[in-house]
């Protein structure tokens, strides 16, 4: 009889918490379509397709899931444990804090962040929130934009309201079938960023890769379609920053014969401002006859220079918006 008591109280003690868990459970979620304009403004730049800071991509559901070189960057429900989270409400002064630069988020930013952490972190409606309020786009643009995500491609306006769009097909890791490299043709107008990196593509890609006038920015990082593309260059009017780091040659070509396709489609490339080159692929003599002959090229490549991940370009202000 003397344990009565103390049963008695284990056994009302579920009744005791059961109030407190439903006032936790009670406040109320946040929308992710609050919370991915909140990811765009202040982490995307550092965080998306151009940048990939830390190994950590903030625009795609898989890049927020993955996390980074720290880890995991969620905890789902408790925002406290969530790096996401610790690193925006660091003071200012502090070598951690998220963003680094710029402006720091707001107080109701940061509680938006706490409420969806705290209810669960749903990504559920990413792509209706990727679309945008203020992006209104023509029903065949529109479809192209389906249809190249589909094939897993990043793919939408360069930014919320732009005319222009962006399209990186990184993270596919597949050759790019002839239908998907037909979805480019009605962005081929307008499109001013496109990603091929490591991307095999259809024989006759060389040819729409000339009818995209407004071209600034074309990556062909390590494609193994560089020496198909460079049998009949064509020029692109707009392209200022071109990737070719770590493309193969064609079997059995010489290197200098592979420079000299090479530079002949860089005399077609009137904006040309910065290229990406080497990766083994040239010897450091071939890179230096290259830098001598387009002196007006930042060039970058080894073993020359230490190549960086990308040519980056100082200008660019504004992290692509997605349409969905």
């Amino acid at each position: 009889m003397k344990f009565f008591p103390l049963v008695l109280t284990l056994v009302c003690l579920p009744k005791v918490w059961i109030p407190a868990a439903k006032a936790v459970a009670a406040e109320p979620a946040v929308p992710f379509s609050e919370v991915y304009p909140v990811l765009q403004k202040h982490c995307v730049k550092c965080h998306g397709p151009e940048k990939v800071k830390g190994k950590l991509r903030l625009d795609t559901p898989e890049g927020l899931e993955a996390g980074g070189v720290s880890g995991a960057v969620l905890v789902a429900g408790v925002p406290e444990k969530s790096l996401l989270y610790q690193r925006i409400i660091l003071p200012e002064d502090d070598e951690e804090v998220m963003p680094p630069s710029g402006k720091k988020l707001s107080e109701p930013e940061q509680n938006t962040l706490r409420k969806w952490i705290a209810a669960g972190a749903s990504r559920e409606g990413w792509n209706a929130a990727q679309a945008g309020e203020g992006i209104q786009v023509a029903p065949e643009i529109r479809d192209a934009l389906l249809k190249l995500r589909a094939a897993g491609a990043y793919a939408g306006p360069r930014h919320q309201g732009a005319s222009t769009y962006c399209v990186d097909f990184r993270l596919r890791r597949l050759p790019i079938p002839a239908e998907v490299w037909a979805a480019l043709e009605p962005l081929a107008e307008g499109l001013e960023e496109l990603d091929l990196s490591g991307q095999t593509l259809p024989e006759d890609a060389a040819s729409l890769l000339g009818r995209m006038p407004r071209l600034r920015r074309l990556s062909l990082r390590a494609s193994p379609s560089v020496a198909e593309i460079l049998r009949v260059p064509h020029p692109i009017p707009a392209l200022e920053f071109l990737n070719v780091f770590g493309s193969p040659r064609l079997p059995g070509e010489p290197e200098s014969a592979f420079a000299a396709r090479l530079a002949e489609w860089l005399r077609t490339l009137p904006a040309l401002r910065g290229l990406h080159v080497g990766g083994g692929v040239f010897s450091g003599e071939t890179l230096k006859e290259l830098q001598a002959a387009f002196p007006k090229i930042d060039m970058v490549g080894d073993p020359v220079l230490e190549a960086p991940p990308d040519v980056t370009d100082p200008q660019k202000e504004h992290p692509p918006a997605r349409v969905h």
